[in-house]
């Protein structure tokens, strides 16, 4: 682990629970910090308090509305 990882925050969106227990093994043997969100409203909310270098999202969240969908777009800005 190096003192980069350690600032390195990824935010992980998915429903699949699966997955976030994949990527959260994966940021701890990195040494990064991590967040695992189910779906893109609660994303958005935590996106406008917290800033993440990676976000990693689930394209094709079941449900998602039109805000959800900001979430790329926000994470780009």
């Amino acid at each position: 682990m190096t003192a980069e990882n350690e600032r390195i925050k990824i935010l992980v969106i998915d429903d699949n629970p699966t997955i976030g227990e994949l990527f959260k093994h994966i940021c701890r043997d990195l040494g990064c910090g991590y967040t695992a969100i189910g779906d893109g409203a609660e994303a958005l909310k935590l996106l406008e308090k917290e800033s993440f270098r990676i976000v990693l999202t689930d394209v094709k969240l079941p449900g998602a509305r039109s805000e959800e969908r900001r979430v790329g777009k926000e994470c780009r800005s």
